[in-house]
């Protein structure tokens, strides 16, 4: 299992691609960007998502360039 650190990073990471993508930052297109690009484990994700969205600092803004971490799968991005 990845530490609380490790988790919450890549859920902010996953999250800013997506508002810098321009896309939906719904909880379900969070864990699908995470689960389906990042890491095929959802049990390990959705239990940081909410406590993520009661401090600022751990809401992603859509700020820099999109993570490559993510994309290493994707093909045409």
């Amino acid at each position: 299992m990845k530490s609380l650190s490790e988790r919450v990073s890549t859920l902010y990471s996953a999250w800013n691609d997506l508002l810098i993508g321009g896309k939906p930052c719904s909880d379900d297109n969070i864990l699908h960007e995470v689960t389906h690009n990042w890491h095929d484990s959802k049990s390990e994700w959705c239990s940081e998502l909410p406590s993520m969205k009661q401090h600022a600092i751990l809401t992603p803004t859509g700020f820099g360039k999109r993570t490559n971490g993510g994309t290493l799968r994707l093909p045409n991005i």
